[in-house]
């Protein structure tokens, strides 16, 4: 019920914000993200021990470059991934920017 009073006070008050209409998502550009760094961030996923083990050869850097939506995503799990073995499995005290934590073969 209290959603309702606030969104009723608000038509109310600001009819324009249109308190009763659905919700409406946004999409945030991760694939655009990705690519504008491709080939740097692609080359050191595909470098982490943690990928290497999961991945075949040559399979993860092209993702890092690839219009298709799917393979953007794929990008993204694989980068968090990496960053998560690091920390969680190698025990790596994150430092720095991704790609510095990526780049460093003992602390990131």
């Amino acid at each position: 019920h209290g959603k309702w009073l606030l969104r009723s006070w608000l038509g109310k008050q600001l009819p324009a914000a249109k308190p009763f209409s659905r919700k409406r998502g946004f999409t945030v550009p991760v694939g655009e993200w990705i690519r504008a760094r491709g080939q740097q961030l692609g080359d050191l996923v595909a470098a982490q021990p943690g990928v290497k083990a999961l991945c075949r050869s040559g399979s993860v850097a092209p993702l890092f470059q690839s219009r298709n939506k799917h393979a953007g995503q794929a990008a993204w799990v694989l980068l968090f991934f990496s960053l998560w073995y690091r920390r969680h499995i190698l025990n790596l005290t994150p430092e720095g920017d991704v790609f510095d934590c990526l780049s460093s073969s003992a602390e990131c």
